[in-house]
């Protein structure tokens, strides 16, 4: 018998607000399902969005949460049900990481297949380590006991205010997202393009998100997480954002320079995990004796394979519309139509960038 094939998707985002990406993304996702013919879909993480306000109400609580994203991209889900799937397997993101409900809840939208969640998943024929890959990120988050360790929440909070600084600019954005001329996401390592468009669109004052970021650095989440990690390059980095803290507006200038070199740590940690070698902070589910010869990540939103001495790495972008920044009298915006496909041994990463522009004169500028 034929080992079935496995579709990859990442980064969802699936909340109740962005319904306007809900053509595009069910049309795509049709489109590979129809044409590659899969036996199991796995979402890579991040496939609810339980963490940005802006994406869905956070006071109604989890288990309603899930069940109005449902209801919300019900042509999604509606079609993985009544297809020819036999397994249906969503891995754990730091966006929908703490979903304790989600396998009850997940099951019952889907009766004919069988339903699998967790934080990682091995496809033994390919050797691929399937995993979100927040666990390799500057921003992971450590635990200890019950004790959440980490400055998401604080960054997470930061972005929301600056986005909802007014009852006006709030409104301004959500109905720019409504319509499909923004969105809440932008690309790995693009934040201050983001948040400069956001300025110049909406009339938004930067210096909001960035004391607020300086905040949450100089406080004791950034302390206690550094303590958790074991390399001098993040050591030293955080070091330098708490300096750069007592300026806030230096954290905007040096970003790209910091993000650059954790991404040299995120590449040293993926390494780790391909050929085997435990590190200090390395997350005990992903301790995989021998190594891989594939890892499959998404969470970074910036669609790359690289390959190390017969070994790759494949990382999914995000499918919803992302913001790039404003170039002259234009929104640049695009789409990253990604996947990872698994047919046996084969392993193969399909990518495709749909950029667009906007006038903004559609935002009265």
């Amino acid at each position: 018998m034929n080992d079935p094939k496995t579709l990859i998707f990442a980064d969802l985002h699936l909340g109740t607000a962005s319904i306007h990406d809900a053509d595009a993304i069910v049309s795509w996702t049709r489109r590979v399902i129809q044409k590659h013919k899969p036996q199991r879909v796995v979402f890579d993480g991040d496939t609810f969005e339980l963490i940005l306000p802006m994406e869905h109400d956070l006071s109604i609580g989890v288990e309603p949460s899930i069940h109005r994203i449902i209801s919300a991209w019900q042509a999604l889900f509606y079609y993985h049900r009544e297809s020819d799937l036999s397994e249906i397997i969503f891995l754990r993101g730091e966006h929908d990481a703490e979903v304790a409900v989600l396998d009850d809840t997940i099951q019952r939208y889907f009766p004919h297949q069988k339903i699998i969640t967790g934080e990682s998943w091995h496809d033994a024929t390919s050797n691929s380590l399937v995993v979100h890959g927040h666990q390799f990120d500057y921003n992971r988050i450590f635990w200890d006991g019950n004790v959440k360790i980490s400055c998401i929440d604080g960054l997470t909070f930061a972005i929301n205010k600056f986005l909802s600084q007014t009852s006006k600019i709030e409104q301004q954005i959500r109905n720019a997202v409504a319509v499909g001329k923004f969105s809440y996401w932008y690309a790995y390592g693009e934040l201050p393009r983001f948040i400069s468009a956001v300025e110049r669109l909406f009339g938004a004052d930067s210096d909001i998100y960035l004391r607020e970021c300086a905040r949450v650095l100089r406080d004791g989440d950034l302390d206690r997480w550094l303590a958790e990690q074991s390399s001098v390059l993040t050591h030293v980095c955080g070091r330098m954002a708490k300096i750069a803290a007592l300026h806030p507006r230096l954290l905007l200038q040096l970003y790209d320079t910091f993000y650059r070199l954790l991404d040299l740590h995120v590449k040293w940690k993926m390494r780790n995990v391909l050929i085997g070698r435990p590190y200090k902070d390395q997350p005990e589910d992903l301790n995989v004796s021998g190594g891989v010869r594939n890892l499959i990540t998404g969470h970074f939103h910036e669609p790359r394979a690289w390959h190390w001495e017969g070994r790759s790495v494949y990382n999914i972008g995000c499918p919803k519309l992302s913001v790039a920044g404003t170039v002259g009298d234009e929104l640049h915006v695009f789409r990253d139509l990604d996947f990872v496909l698994l047919d046996g041994a084969h392993v193969t990463f399909h990518h495709e960038r749909i950029p667009s522009t906007i006038p903004l004169s559609e935002f009265g500028l």
